[in-house]
């Protein structure tokens, strides 16, 4: 899977060379801040299935997804890194919380790999109200993504 730039008229779909059976499928990305359109590719060696087109289309719009959902909450202007073992660090600290006062103040690292801060949550509504933001993140981007997911024109891939 590599990124291309296109223009609106670039096919999702195309033989570029008949003799050795070359095909490209495409995912048309969101317009980037000069206005260029960029695509993700992929190259197969076959004239692809119509199942082979939809798991590619799928899995690609699935790690966008997954990618946003791990760098693109933000919280006090901070990035908050959610991989999966954060996910459930966070979700321990929280239940934690919510039985026992006695574990504040809690020290969570933001921002930055090369860039941490360091935010102290005081109360439980503190830590309540970051956990929240973490949930109500993922949800937003699970049914943004679900949308996109269910608006695919497959019409745009018929060969």
């Amino acid at each position: 899977m590599r990124k291309i730039q296109g223009t609106e008229y670039t096919p999702l779909i195309e033989q570029v060379n008949p003799y050795h059976q070359l095909w490209k499928v495409r995912v048309k990305l969101d317009p980037n801040e000069d206005g260029i359109i960029e695509y993700m590719e992929e190259e197969f060696d076959h004239k692809p299935t119509e199942d082979e087109i939809k798991e590619y289309v799928i899995a690609h719009y699935n790690k966008m997804c997954n990618d946003f959902i791990q760098s693109g909450l933000k919280f006090n202007d901070e990035t908050v890194w959610l991989s999966l073992e954060n996910q459930q660090n966070y979700k321990m600290i929280y239940d934690y919380a919510m039985l026992n006062d006695d574990i504040f103040p809690i020290r969570i690292k933001l921002g930055e790999v090369l860039n941490p801060v360091y935010h102290e949550f005081e109360t439980v509504e503190e830590i309540k109200g970051f956990y929240n933001s973490i949930i109500k993140h993922i949800n937003d981007t699970l049914c943004e993504y679900w949308t996109i997911k269910d608006s695919i024109d497959w019409s745009n891939y018929e060969i």
